[in-house]
């Protein structure tokens, strides 16, 4: 899973750290990087230093992303028992209790329906009504029986 980039940075050093073995090593000269002298095995092991840190955190980001794909594959697996775990609680206890709120649940919002919302509501109820040709809904006892005949 190592990136590109980091594939071709740790190649470039390690083209780096031989060119410096084979050029400079033998020479036993210092040469001046940015105002700092190093001798040919300082400037190795510093770059070497570098090389071991990509490797590791190249290495701790597979890790990662492994890590990441089995826990969003376990959270998969998981979330029909965390709902139904919910539930129970929600029914042996209710899910306006303490013990509710204990197990780390919230009870669930209900919206508050606006006066606009209830009113669009009624004029799509009326209008689904007259594409279908079904008079008002006869009352019996104050509340509709559900029937479109009288």
């Amino acid at each position: 899973m190592r990136s590109p980039n980091k594939f071709v940075k740790l190649n470039e050093v390690q083209l780096m750290v031989s060119g410096i073995k084979k050029y400079c090593s033998k020479s036993k000269q210092t040469l001046s990087l940015n105002g700092v002298s190093y001798t040919s095995a300082e400037l190795v092991k510093k770059i070497e230093q570098y090389a071991a840190l990509v490797e590791e955190t190249t290495a701790l980001h597979d890790k990662w992303v492994r890590t990441v794909g089995e826990e969003r594959s376990q959270s998969v697996a998981m979330s029909p028992l965390f709902r139904s775990l919910r539930n129970l609680v929600a029914n042996m206890f209710g899910e306006g209790s303490e013990i509710f709120v204990e197990f780390g649940f919230k009870p669930r919002k209900v919206g508050k329906r606006t006066v606009a919302s209830k009113a669009r509501a009624v004029a799509k109820q009326a209008a689904t009504r007259a594409s279908h040709h079904v008079g008002a809904a006869p009352f019996v006892n104050g509340a509709t029986n559900g029937s479109a005949h009288s």
